[in-house]
């Protein structure tokens, strides 16, 4: 990943290549707040105390896996900026799924901010998605959009066996990690314009065909019931067990037997 520092025009923006850190999204929440270009990213090789969505911990080996950061400045409200999570889903599943093509797997996505693979008893995490906001008043002073992806690892922690995997461990070869964070660096940047003027709605179709709950049994806080889609405001819509129907903004999802 170091060499990229002679290539960051393949970024479209100013990029920091570091060998390690204590988290992407840190740094570049420092970088927003000193008023750096929309387009700024952050790589490392390495992550010391790398994290996913309520704090969670990322396993971050080092010269594995993709660990980047980038600083987004769409104009919306502060309000408006949560469902982007779903859009970046969207953005890593469809490249994941580039690289997946030889293979009998496909990238989906799992509400709300997770790319995974099905398998019959669930899913295997292969990336993951931190968005968050700084806001100056009433509007949006950047948003910082981590994302975390296993490519080449072979062998994680026993607390992750049958939880996450990587392209690696999937059969997906000779993975240009340089070459695929700057695809998906590119295509957020793309991505963060669209869903300035149009919100979500562009990616609901594809949401749709990449959403790993619906019609699975899961359970969200108190709320259990079939996951039955995403709603245009980012919403997990959620069919209660007496027919009603729940719309669940945030929350830890839980898969439950039928």
């Amino acid at each position: 990943m170091l060499e990229l520092a002679a290539r960051c025009p393949a970024f479209g923006g100013e990029v920091h290549v570091l060998e390690t850190t204590g988290s992407t999204n840190d740094d570049a929440k420092a970088l927003a707040g000193r008023g750096c270009p929309e387009g700024t990213t952050v790589l490392a090789d390495s992550q010391a105390q790398g994290r996913g969505r309520q704090g969670s911990v990322w396993h971050s080996p080092p010269r594995q896996n993709i660990y980047l950061s980038v600083v987004l400045r769409p104009s919306v409200a502060p309000a408006q900026a949560a469902p982007f999570a779903l859009v970046v889903g969207a953005v890593v599943a469809a490249q994941l799924n580039v690289e997946l093509s030889r293979t009998p797997f496909r990238a989906l996505v799992k509400w709300p901010n997770d790319v995974v693979v099905k398998q019959p008893l669930g899913w295997l995490k292969l990336a993951g998605v931190l968005v968050e906001t700084q806001v100056r008043g009433e509007l949006l002073g950047a948003m910082i959009v981590g994302v975390g992806i296993n490519v080449g690892v072979r062998s994680l922690p026993r607390e992750l066996e049958g939880v996450a995997s990587s392209l690696g461990l999937l059969g997906a070869e000779a993975v240009s990690r340089e070459r695929l964070a700057a695809t998906i660096v590119t295509d957020l940047l793309l991505a963060s314009k669209q869903f300035a003027a149009e919100g979500l709605g562009p990616w609901l179709a594809s949401l749709s065909r990449l959403d790993v709950l619906r019609g699975s049994r899961v359970k969200v806080g108190e709320e259990c019931g079939a996951a039955d889609g995403i709603s245009a405001e980012g919403a997990l819509r959620l069919r209660r067990d007496d027919g009603s129907l729940a719309w669940v903004r945030s929350g830890h999802v839980e898969r439950l037997t039928q």
